[in-house]
């Protein structure tokens, strides 16, 4: 890795008012796939630079009022990854307005103006940003700072690099939109879904679609191996995974889904899934989204044969071979499983949930083998 000291240098302007000096730096920086990965630190003068312009570096007053923009472009098919080491800028979480950083990771272009680009987030104090991976090929990074109170430590540290981005291509994309695809399983049985900058934070305001399409006779299980969605309420008004038994979104709804999750399984009832990502506004706790294995496979129980026409049996959507039994009063019923079970240790015991009339029991069975 090279190790890539960020001089504030580029321009020098001194400004006099009163009897009062005020030193302003300009210190823009870029960085692009000629320099595959380095370090970013701040802050970092050289002494040359200081001592020409008479300021001196142990004085840190004389070294303030800096907007210092870092511009990072990725090559084709690259992502730019961003992770602080080590944070300490002047005031707190909510008071970041003498010196802080702001993160733009979904630039669309270089040129792009950062006042008109979504900003991702703003920080200062000792909570570091989170691990960023931008949405496209740009990240810019702007330093704003304006502390005369330099503590031992000051500053921040971080390291960059390009990463591929392919394992952010889920399928064959819908409509030119960054996050929706359509992922078939005439392509590949078995794959992973990573939601559009994981592990970094995701973006707000965005919409991810993914529909799962199955062969003739083939299900679909969805694993979620790691989830961290910002928790806005128990019915999830904000940000949102939503999973339709279906493909549209007027099937079904098997879950809707935020917060943190884990090893959540899901399967659809046919040959179809439809995954809806929502965010809204960016959280201050920097959810980094989701990463999901995905199965398609006749392996699993067909439905159809295991209701086989059972009366009051239904299916518990989202399992693979949950049921639901209905008694209608009755006193004895039987129920059939999957495949014919075969022989297990004695006593075994099941888990079925049981309706009679408007009172919902779970009973225990032993099974006769």
């Amino acid at each position: 890795m090279h190790l890539i000291y960020l001089f504030l240098l580029s321009i020098f302007v001194s400004k006099a008012d009163g009897n009062s000096r005020k030193t302003i730096f300009q210190c823009d920086q870029h960085f692009d796939e000629s320099q595959p990965e380095g370090v970013i630190e701040f802050p970092s003068l050289p002494k040359q630079l200081a001592l020409s312009h008479g300021v001196n570096n142990s004085k840190p007053e004389q070294q303030y009022n800096l907007q210092c923009v870092y511009t990072f472009v990725a090559g084709s098919r690259q992502r730019v990854r961003l992770e602080f080491d080590h944070f300490l800028l002047s005031g707190s979480s909510e008071n970041c307005d003498i010196e802080y950083v702001d993160i733009y990771s979904e630039v669309e272009s270089v040129d792009e103006d950062i006042l008109s680009s979504a900003l991702g987030g703003r920080y200062c104090g000792t909570v570091a940003p989170h691990v960023r991976i931008s949405l496209r090929r740009v990240m810019k990074l702007v330093l704003h700072s304006r502390s005369t109170n330099h503590e031992d430590n000051h500053g921040f540290r971080a390291k960059y690099s390009f990463i591929p981005e392919d394992k952010f291509i889920a399928g064959e994309p819908v409509g030119g939109k960054k996050c929706s695809f359509i992922i078939d399983s005439s392509d590949r049985k078995i794959g992973t879904l990573y939601s559009p900058t994981y592990p970094g934070t995701y973006p707000h305001n965005m919409h991810c679609s993914y529909l799962m399409k199955a062969g003739r006779g083939e299900r679909i299980r969805l694993f979620f191996t790691d989830f961290d969605i910002f928790f806005g309420g128990e019915h999830c008004p904000y940000d949102s995974v939503t999973i339709f038994d279906g493909p549209t979104p007027a099937s079904p709804i098997i879950r809707k889904v935020c917060g943190l999750q884990q090893r959540m399984e899901v399967y659809s009832m046919g040959n179809s899934l439809l995954i809806h990502f929502n965010t809204t506004h960016p959280a201050k706790s920097d959810p980094r989204g989701f990463i999901m294995d995905y199965e398609f496979s006749t392996r699993f129980v067909n439905i159809d044969k295991l209701l086989n026409k059972q009366r009051g049996v239904t299916h518990i959507r989202g399992t693979e071979c949950d049921v639901r039994v209905e008694s209608n009063r009755e006193t004895f019923h039987t129920i059939s499983s999957p495949n014919s079970i075969q022989p297990t240790p004695p006593a075994p015991t099941s888990f079925m949930d049981f309706r009679e009339s408007r009172t919902w029991r779970r009973l225990y069975l032993p099974l006769i083998l």
